[in-house]
């Protein structure tokens, strides 16, 4: 993030002194200016002050409006995931009831998500590709994480969407589509997170079989982040990689 710029206000001029014998008469022009610029523009100044403060109280009463809508999205959420889990739990020697119970759940947790918004909203749409998941539904797992992906949040629940996304795709086959979403959400992430976005698109060009390429991808970034957390991981695929012949 960048930092904030300060303005830096110039110095302030001298004064000029008055002419001989007029220092008093310019002392009482400037009080009496002074003055009426004052009384003649003081209820223009009240009703700046009286806006800013109704700004602010809109601004605080929209900001609290957000929290309790993301609150209660979370709340439906919790609900709806208890339910599942209990169903899940009941049902556990019955595949199939297994599958309609997530499926279920997947729907109504998009319906929160359908009405809602922010984080919330993409919180709701994570756990329903979640449970489409269990619900062994290729075609809306994939559909669910890309919804999820879209929304573009940051953090956390961003790189949840994004390597929800990936996994999906490459579950499904579209190995270079997990690739492809990893490295341009590291390119948008901050530093963590973007090494942990490339470090699995290194490790998911190894899981496909593609030796050269994953070789390449660890050595590359082994390079670009010396001091990574994840650099001993790194070099461990790197020897499994070479040790191969």
């Amino acid at each position: 993030m960048a930092d904030d710029k300060q303005s830096q206000s110039p110095a302030p001029l001298p004064e000029l002194p008055a002419f001989p014998g007029q220092e008093q008469d310019a002392l009482f022009k400037a009080q009496m200016t002074v003055a009426n610029l004052f009384y003649g523009y003081w209820r223009h100044a009240l009703v700046l002050m009286v806006g800013v403060l109704v700004g602010v109280f809109a601004w605080g009463t929209w900001q609290n409006q957000v929290r309790d809508s993301q609150r209660e999205i979370h709340a439906e959420v919790a609900k709806i995931s208890r339910t599942l889990q209990a169903g899940l739990e009941k049902h556990a020697d019955d595949p199939e009831m297994i599958k309609a119970q997530a499926a279920e759940g997947a729907r109504r947790l998009v319906a929160i998500a359908d009405e809602g918004e922010g984080a919330g909203s993409t919180y709701a749409l994570i756990r329903a590709a979640q449970a489409w998941r269990v619900a062994d539904d290729d075609a809306q797992l994939l559909a669910t994480w890309e919804r999820a992906h879209a929304r573009g949040a940051k953090g956390t629940l961003g790189w949840a969407a994004a390597s929800g996304l990936a996994a999906a795709k490459f579950d499904q086959g579209d190995v270079d589509g997990a690739i492809q979403v990893l490295t341009t959400w590291a390119g948008k992430a901050t530093d963590y997170e973007a090494q942990r976005a490339l470090f699995e698109a290194a490790r998911y060009q190894e899981l496909a079989g593609r030796k050269d390429a994953a070789i390449a991808a660890f050595e590359s970034f082994s390079t670009t982040f010396p001091e990574s957390a994840l650099k001993s991981d790194a070099a461990a695929a790197l020897d499994r990689l070479r040790s191969q012949g």
